[in-house]
This record gives structure tokens, sequence and C-alpha cells, in this order.
């Protein structure tokens, strides 16, 4: 985990961080950039702030049929609550998608399977036969317009904050 989302989960203790949450231990902190080897398999790590304020997003390959794609798991799903934070959250976005189309990354994955109809995903990819499309794959087209949802959402969440804000 990064260093800042250690430091807002152990120090904060009011919403989902109150007491029934557990505070962590972290062995090391992962860094914005950073690669990191799992067996043959390399991820890399995004910083995204936003939906907290230490959020990471990642970028790593996987095999399907004898293919290789490569996957952007947006990290922050679910929007912050505050302007300052909304608006971290949609530069995440640009950045991230920087990364996205670097990897030229055609699948793309939630932190959160009860976002983004993912149980459903998850459970059509399982029950699909070779040569069969995984519905997480997705295309650099759609990837854009999943981004692109995005930040029409938290554009739109920032302006009616705002409008609130000056009311």
């Amino acid at each position: 985990m990064s260093e800042v989302d250690f430091n807002f989960m152990n120090q904060v203790n009011t919403g989902a961080n109150g007491p029934r949450s557990p505070k962590c231990s972290v062995d090391s902190f992962i860094r914005d950039g950073q690669k990191i080897q799992l067996g043959d398999t390399e991820v890399t790590v995004v910083e995204t702030p936003g939906h907290t304020p230490g959020c990471i997003s990642l970028i790593f390959p996987v095999k399907q049929d004898g293919k290789s794609y490569n996957v952007g798991q947006w990290g922050g799903t679910g929007a912050p609550q505050g302007l300052a934070e909304k608006k971290a959250y949609r530069n995440s976005i640009d950045y991230f998608e920087k990364y996205v189309k670097a990897a030229h990354a055609t699948v793309e994955i939630t932190a959160h399977l009860f976002a983004e109809n993912g149980y459903a995903k998850l459970e059509n990819a399982g029950d699909r036969t070779s040569g069969d499309i995984n519905p997480f794959e997705i295309g650099e087209e759609g990837f854009a317009n999943y981004l692109n949802d995005l930040r029409k959402s938290i554009d739109a969440a920032i302006a009616e904050q705002a409008q609130k804000n000056n009311s």
C-alpha cells in the first residue's frame, strides 16, 4: 500500500476507517511508477489519489487462450466526498489514462466486484469456453469510453458540489 494510504487508514477513525475497521501494518510501501515483479509478471503501480488520499491503480499483463492482454485496474471505485478530493480524483483519471494508453490496455477490471457489474462479469468469464470473448476485455476504445464515463460522472459531481458551496 502507499504510505499516504497507510497513514490515512491508521490515523483516521471515522467513516470507513471507524473503530470497526482494522488497522494494518506494512512491510514496505509502494510508490508511483514502481514495477513489482510477481514471478514472470510485472505490475506497474500508478498513484491515483481521490477515492482515498493514497489510492493506487495497476497495469499488468494477462494471458488467455495463448494471447496476451494488458489490464488496467482503476483503484478508485467510488467518488470521494470532499471537493478537493473530487478534483484530485478527476486529475487521477487523466494521469491513469496515460499509463493505460502507453500499455495499450484492453482489459478493465475493478477493485470492487460490487461495482460495474463485476460479479456477473466474473461469472460469465468463468463460464466461457475457449475462443469466447471475455467480458472484461473491452478494447482500447472501450477503455477510453470507460475513463470518459468516469470523467463525466466526477465532473458532474464537482459541478454540483461547487454550486452547493456557492449557494
